[in-house]
């Protein structure tokens, strides 16, 4: 049974609010201590992305030939290219579906988890790992 306007609605915004408090009070404050850990192991990592274009791979196989841990991670995979280490368009696609009111809440949860995990990104301008305010660039908030 699908749960009422009001009571989704309030779901939602404590989604936001939990993952806003995830991001700034846990992924943020302990991302350098985690980065200073993996530089002192020499093992930094980056993800690649998040534009699905046809090199995407030859650049993380680049930062990987200069020792860091690199994969690739895609908002969105075109027919001509899905040799990609994370598609993020199906989840996107049930989020749309089923809780668009949670996009906002994902988008957090992936940058809090993309903070735990890599140390140096690779973005083109046209998008990051939240969803872009205008039609390219990336979102500054």
């Amino acid at each position: 049974m699908p749960l009422p306007g009001r009571a989704k609605q309030l779901g939602y915004n404590f989604a936001n609010h939990f993952t806003h408090w995830l991001l700034h009070s846990f992924a943020l404050p302990s991302w350098r201590r985690r980065t200073q850990v993996r530089l002192a192991q020499d093992v930094l990592a980056s993800p690649c992305g998040t534009t699905p274009i046809l090199t995407l791979p030859l650049k993380a196989r680049a930062d990987q030939i200069l020792g860091l841990s690199s994969q690739t991670l895609v908002f969105q995979a075109y027919c001509i290219a899905r040799d990609f280490d994370f598609d993020i368009q199906p989840v996107m696609e049930w989020l749309q579906r089923h809780a668009c009111g949670l996009n906002a809440a994902f988008e957090k949860l992936l940058l809090a988890w993309a903070l735990c995990c890599y140390d140096v990104f690779h973005f083109f301008y046209d998008q990051g790992l939240t969803a872009r305010t205008t039609r390219f660039g990336v979102n500054p908030a």
